[in-house]
C-alpha cells in the first residue's frame, strides 16, 4: 500500500511539473507578446497558476492518458527456474515481497520497472538477468520513495517558514488600534456602498508598519502618520486602494500563490506567477482607485508620499500592501499620472469559458505520467490497453489489466512446469477472480510445485468455490501441496471445513499437523477439541505447543486436565504455553504447583507462573511466593512482573513486600514499586 500511494504521488507531481510549464509557459507568452489588459493578465496568470493543480488531478483519477503520455512503471516477464526445497525448508521460509504485493517462495517472476512506456517480452530471462532485474526494480522503487520523502519533506520546510514570516507579521501587528471616528471612518463607509462591499469593514491603525495592507477580508492598517499627514484626498485614494484589494480578496490570493510557490519549489515558474499575480492586482486596485477619486494625482501624490515614510524593512511576506514592492513605485506613479481610463473587467462568462476551454484542452491533449510502483506484470503478450478493475473481495486494491489475466490464464496450460508455476503464482497475487475455474482445471498438475502454486494462488483469491479443490490437495501425496493446501484454507477461517483439517493432524510431517492445530484454532469449531488434545502427547515439541495455542483460543473449560500434565514437560516453551492456556481457562492451580513453576529454570515460564499467580485467590504463601521474585529472582523482567503482581494484590502483606522491594538493587524495580505504592488506595 506505501508502495502504491509512492508510486501515485510520485506520477501526479511529475504530471504536474508537465502541465504548470505548460500553463505558465503560455502565460508569459501571451502577457509578454501580446499587449493585454491588466485585468486580462491578471486572470490569466490566476489561471496558468491553479491549471496544473486540477488538470494533473482530473487526469490521473479520470484515467486520461493523451498521446506522449509514459508510464511510470514498465514491467518486463522473468521465469526462472525452480530451486527444489523441501518441506522443512518451508517451515522457515514463507514468501517473499515484491514491492507492495506477496510473492510465495518459487514463484519465478521478477519485474524491471522502467520510466517510460510499458514494455513487454514474451522470452523468459536467465536467472543472472532475473536477480539483476529485481534488484533494479527494488533500487527504482527506492529512488521513487527517496524523491516523494524529500519532496515531502522540503515542502513542509518551506511552507512552515512561511506560515512563520506570517506569524511575525502578525507579531508586528500586534499593537494595531481600531479607527472609530475621524474623517477616514466615515470616507471608508462611503467607499464600501461604492464599491458594493458588502462585508464590513474594519479600519486601523499601527506605527510598526510604514505602508498601508489588506488584511484578511475585512480589514484595513494604516500607519499612524496616514491619519494626520495625508490630505482628504489622498486619505480617500488610499482606503479606495485597499478596499479593492479586499473586494477582489487579494490577500487570500496570495497567500495561495504564496503557498504553491513554497510547497511546489521545483517548479521555479510559479515564483513568476507569484509575482505577476502580485503586480497585476497593484495596478487593478490603482485603476479603481483612480477611477472612485476621478483622477490618479490624489493617488499618485499618496504613493509618493508613503514611499517617503518607508524606511523599514519590507514585512517578509507578499502582502496586499499599497507600496510594499517599492521597485514598482516610479512605474505606477507615472502609470497614474498618464491619466488613463480604468479598463474594463472580464466578464463572468468570458471567464468561464476560458478556464473550460483551458482546462479542458490541457486535460485531452497535455501528456501525463501515470502508473504505481511497483507494477507486477508476467507474460504480456498483448499491447492492448484495458481499464482497471479491482477484486472484489475482502480489501484488496490489486488491479487487473482483462488482458493480462487471459493472457496468464492461456499459460496454465504451458508445456513448461516453471512458466505454469509462475502464471498461478501471479493470478493469485493479482486476486483474479476469473481466474478460478482454470487453477481448478489444473489442480491434479503433476509437477507437484504446480499443484503447491495454485493452492496458494486459490487462497489469495480467497473463492468459495476453490474449497473442495484444497480439501482435496491437504490429502495430496506431496507434503509441501499438504502444507500450502492447509495455508491457503487458512485464508477462509471459519468457513474452512473442519474433518480434513483434522485428519491432518495425522500427518507424517510435524510442521504439517502443527499447521493444521494453528488452523483449527483459526477456524474455532469446537469439533476439534477432542483431536487437539490427543495431539497433546505428540513428540514433537513444536506440535504439542501449536495444539496448546489452538486449545486456548477454543477456550473449552473441559480440557484443563488434558493440558495441566504438559506443566510439567521437559519443553520450557511448551510449559509456557500451558500456563498461559489455563490461565486463559480460568484455572485455579494449586500453591503448591505454582511455588514449583515459580522455581523454574526456564524464566519465561516463571513470569507467566506469577502473570497466573496474581489471579489466584489472594493469600499469604502467594504473596510471600511474589516478594521473593521481586527481590530475588535473577531476571529483571521477572522481578517487574512479580512487583506488578504485587501492586494488584489488596493485602497489608503485599503491601509491606512492595515496601521492602524499594530497597531493591535494581532501581528498575524501585521504580516499579514506587509507581505501585503510589497508585494503591
Amino acid at each position: 500500500m506505501t508502495d502504491t500511494v509512492t508510486g501515485a504521488t510520485l506520477a501526479w507531481l511529475l504530471t504536474y511539473a508537465i502541465h504548470s510549464t505548460l500553463f505558465l509557459g503560455l502565460a508569459a507568452l501571451i502577457t509578454r507578446r501580446i499587449v493585454v489588459a491588466a485585468p486580462a493578465r491578471d486572470f490569466v496568470w490566476k489561471l496558468a497558476l491553479l491549471g496544473g493543480l486540477v488538470t494533473a488531478t482530473v487526469q490521473l483519477q479520470g484515467g486520461v492518458h493523451p498521446f506522449g503520455s509514459v508510464a511510470l512503471t514498465g514491467t518486463r516477464a522473468v521465469a526462472r527456474a525452480p530451486r527444489p526445497r523441501d518441506a522443512s525448508e518451508r517451515t522457515n521460509v514463507r514468501s517473499e515481497r515484491v514491492g507492495h504485493l506477496e510473492r510465495p517462495v518459487g514463484v519465478s517472476a521478477r519485474a524491471e520497472p522502467t520510466v517510460g512506456l510499458v514494455t513487454q517480452s514474451e522470452e523468459p530471462l536467465s536467472s543472472a538477468r532475473a536477480e539483476a532485474s529485481a534488484t533494479t526494480g527494488s533500487v527504482s522503487a527506492s529512488i521513487a520513495s527517496g524523491t516523494v520523502f524529500t519532496w515531502a519533506a522540503l515542502a513542509l520546510l518551506l511552507a512552515v517558514w512561511y506560515l512563520a514570516r506570517r506569524l511575525m507579521l502578525a507579531g508586528r501587528l500586534t499593537t494595531r488600534r481600531p479607527v472609530t471616528e475621524g474623517p477616514m471612518v466615515e470616507m471608508l463607509e462611503s467607499l464600501r456602498v461604492s464599491f458594493d462591499h458588502r462585508a464590513t469593514v474594519h479600519l486601523t491603525s499601527a506605527n510598526t508598519i510604514s505602508s498601508p495592507v489588506a488584511l484578511g477580508l475585512s480589514e484595513i492598517c494604516v500607519p499612524d502618520a496616514a491619519l494626520t499627514d495625508l490630505d482628504a484626498e489622498q486619505q480617500r485614494s488610499l482606503l479606495a486602494h485597499e478596499l479593492a484589494h479586499l473586494s477582489r480578496r487579494d490577500p487570500l490570493w496570495l497567500d495561495a500563490a504564496s503557498l504553491i510557490e513554497r510547497v511546489f519549489f521545483f517548479q521555479p515558474l510559479n515564483r513568476l506567477a507569484r509575482r505577476e499575480v502580485q503586480r497585476n492586482a497593484e495596478y487593478i486596485c490603482d485603476d479603481w482607485a483612480a477611477s472612485r477619486a476621478g483622477s490618479g494625482e490624489p493617488l499618485a501624490r499618496c504613493l509618493a508620499r508613503v514611499a517617503e515614510w518607508i524606511e523599514a524593512a519590507p514585512l517578509g511576506v507578499p502582502v496586499a500592501g499599497m507600496a510594499e514592492q517599492r521597485s514598482m513605485l516610479v512605474t505606477r506613479i507615472a502609470r497614474l499620472l498618464e491619466g488613463r481610463p480604468m479598463l474594463l473587467q472580464l466578464s463572468r462568462a468570458t471567464k468561464s469559458i476560458a478556464i473550460v476551454a483551458a482546462l479542458g484542452l490541457m486535460i485531452a491533449a497535455a501528456p501525463s505520467v501515470h502508473g504505481a510502483l511497483p507494477e507486477v506484470v508476467v507474460q504480456q503478450t498483448s499491447a492492448e490497453t484495458s481499464t482497471p478493475v479491482k477484486s472484489d473481495r475482502g480489501d484488496s486494491t490489486v488491479e487487473q489489466d482483462p488482458a493480462i489475466i487471459a493472457a496468464l490464464i492461456d499459460r496454465l496450460v504451458d508445456s513448461n512446469a516453471g512458466v505454469r508455476r509462475a502464471a498461478a503464482s501471479s493470478l493469485g497475487r493479482l486476486k483474479a477472480r476469473k481466474a478460478v475455474p482454470a487453477l481448478l482445471g489444473i489442480i491434479g498438475d503433476k509437477n507437484r510445485e504446480v499443484r503447491g502454486s495454485v493452492a496458494e494462488a486459490l487462497g489469495e483469491i480467497e473463492d468459495d468455490r476453490a474449497l473442495p479443490a484444497l480439501v482435496k490437495l491437504v490429502g495430496d501425496e506431496s507434503p509441501e501441496v499438504r502444507e500450502r493446501a492447509l495455508d491457503a484454507l487458512g485464508h477462509f477461517e471459519h468457513e474452512a471445513p473442519v474433518a480434513p483439517v483434522i485428519v491432518a493432524l495425522s500427518d507424517s510431517r510435524p510442521q504439517i499437523r502443527s499447521r493444521a492445530a494453528d488452523l483449527l484454532g483459526s477456524i474455532g469449531d469446537r469439533a476439534a477439541v477432542q483431536p487437539l488434545v490427543k495431539l497433546l502427547r505428540d513428540p514433537v515439541a513444536d506440535v504439542r505447543r501449536g495444539a496448546l495455542s489452538a486449545l486456548e483460543r477454543l477456550k473449552d473449560p473441559s480440557v484443563v486436565s488434558a493440558v495441566t500434565p504438559l506443566l510439567g514437560d521437559t519443553d520450557a516453551d511448551v510449559r509456557a504455553e500451558a500456563l498461559g492456556a489455563l490461565r486463559e481457562l480460568r484455572s485455579v492451580l494449586p500453591e503448591s504447583t505454582i511455588a514449583k513453576l515459580m522455581d523454574d529454570p526456564s524464566h519465561a515460564v516463571r513470569q507467566r507462573a506469577i502473570e497466573v499467580a496474581k489471579e489466584q485467590p489472594p493469600s499469604a504463601s502467594l504473596v510471600a511466593l511474589l516478594r521473593k521474585a521481586a527481590l530475588e529472582d535473577a531476571n529483571i523482567e521477572v522481578r517487574e512482573a512479580a512487583v506488578e503482581a504485587l501492586s494488584e494484590v489488596r493485602s497489608p502483606a503485599a503491601r509491606d513486600a512492595l515496601r521492602q522491594a524499594l530497597t531493591s538493587a535494581d532501581a528498575r524495580v524501585r521504580r516499579a514499586a514506587a509507581e505501585a505504592l503510589g497508585s494503591r488506595p
